[in-house]
């Protein structure tokens, strides 16, 4: 995690004014990390970003599983509109770096 301090402050700080004298300085923390989203073969991207790349692997297998759980219950509704899910069709996807 990078943490980037930035002085709004139109004037020239001193050594000692950084140190804690100048009071009237307005400083701004922005934080920026690396994250991992899940993109899925049909281009689709889900909003979420994650720390880890093991948290948006968890959450696509989560998302596969929904998946499954949604064609079953179509064809159990209606079998002869749905086709029986087949648990060998995974949807495709790919967890990519971004900033965040």
């Amino acid at each position: 995690m990078d943490a980037v301090l930035r002085c709004n402050n139109a004037m020239r700080l001193t050594a000692r004014q950084l140190r804690g004298e100048c009071r009237t300085a307005e400083f701004e923390l922005e934080e920026t990390f690396m994250g991992f989203k899940v993109v899925w073969d049909d281009g689709d991207e889900d909003d979420e970003v994650f720390e880890t790349e093991q948290e948006a692997e968890a959450h696509a297998a989560n998302e596969i599983d929904n998946y499954h759980a949604g064609a079953e219950v179509l064809h159990l509704s209606n079998p002869g509109d749905y086709d029986e899910d087949d648990p060998d069709d995974d949807p495709g996807y790919e967890v990519v770096e971004v900033d965040n």
